[in-house]
């Protein structure tokens, strides 16, 4: 099973440094990986709808109403936090999120949204390719005096190829094509 320790090394090994034994270790390495660690994995996970991230939820009306615009408050999911709100189902008129509270003019509230996931166990393995991707790009130039290229393009390549495997879970979209196809 994988820790957070573990990406950590992988993104290390990646720019050709050494592993650290643990994220509270006292070196420059540790430290960097510490800092950088929790912002990353939540910049990811805000990239895409990840299956393993999804959520649905109702949610709890606040008793405070908008000021104007909207008729209704709710407050977004904690736990599990709450990174982004996706879709607001069963409503198709406009809603939007301001700090951590969904406005919008329905009574009632359901919602997909991507989850603050800390538990490293749950990170499919092409996530946490891109995460230790990512990770070693955002470090690379505290580490190295300079920017790292390739560790930018394979993080790329392992987002594309880990989206790409998201996108083939689950019930692929209809394709709707136009009535010109059954014309004569």
């Amino acid at each position: 099973m994988q820790s957070e320790t573990d990406l950590c090394n992988r993104a290390l090994l990646l720019l050709g440094d050494k592993r650290i034994g643990s994220l509270a270790e006292d070196s420059n390495r540790a430290m960097l990986c510490a800092q950088y660690y929790a912002p990353t994995r939540d910049a990811l996970l805000e990239t895409h709808p990840w299956n393993f991230a999804t959520r649905r939820d109702r949610l709890a009306r606040e008793a405070t109403e908008p000021a104007f615009e909207f008729r209704y408050a709710y407050a977004l999911p904690a736990a599990p936090w709450c990174l982004r709100a996706r879709a607001v189902y069963d409503y198709d008129d406009p809603w939007q999120v301001e700090g951590r509270r969904l406005l919008c003019n329905a009574a009632t509230c359901r919602i997909r949204y991507t989850a603050r996931i800390t538990d490293t166990s749950l990170f499919p393995p092409l996530f946490s390719e891109a995460l230790a991707n990512l990770l070693a790009h955002r470090i690379a130039y505290a580490l190295t005096g300079s920017q790292n290229a390739r560790a930018e393009r394979d993080f790329e390549k392992s987002l594309s190829e880990a989206m790409g495997a998201e996108a083939r879970e689950g019930t692929p979209d209809t394709l709707n094509y136009p009535d010109i196809w059954d014309a004569e």
